[in-house]
């Protein structure tokens, strides 16, 4: 490769690792709480981790357009994707880590 190629290479991956770790964050909290909120709605356990993927990709995507201007180019897309697989194991941690809340009968 020549070294233009690589710097391309390179200011790309950094930008990715940037974005994600701006977006990653907020993506994961917003879909621990639309999860939470669609299984006190009757959404079942089972489809949890299904929904916090689908909403992970979504709110990165939104927030990739927020900051780029452009909602579907292919850097939103893949960091859409990145983030998108990390939500589901952050809900769940997250979920693991919360209080219990004791029942008084």
């Amino acid at each position: 490769m020549e070294q233009t190629q690589i710097e391309a290479v390179q200011t790309i991956i950094n930008q990715v690792v940037q974005t994600v770790a701006i977006i990653a964050p907020f993506a994961a909290l917003g879909t621990s709480g639309i999860v939470e909120f669609l299984k006190k709605a009757g959404l079942p356990s089972k489809f949890a981790g299904l929904a916090a993927y689908v909403f992970g990709f979504g709110i990165s995507i939104v927030m990739m357009g927020l900051i780029q201007g452009t909602y579907f180019s292919a850097l939103s897309i893949l960091i859409g994707v990145i983030v998108a697989f990390g939500t589901p194991g952050i809900y769940s941690g997250i979920k693991a880590l919360a209080p219990k809340k004791e029942v008084v009968v």
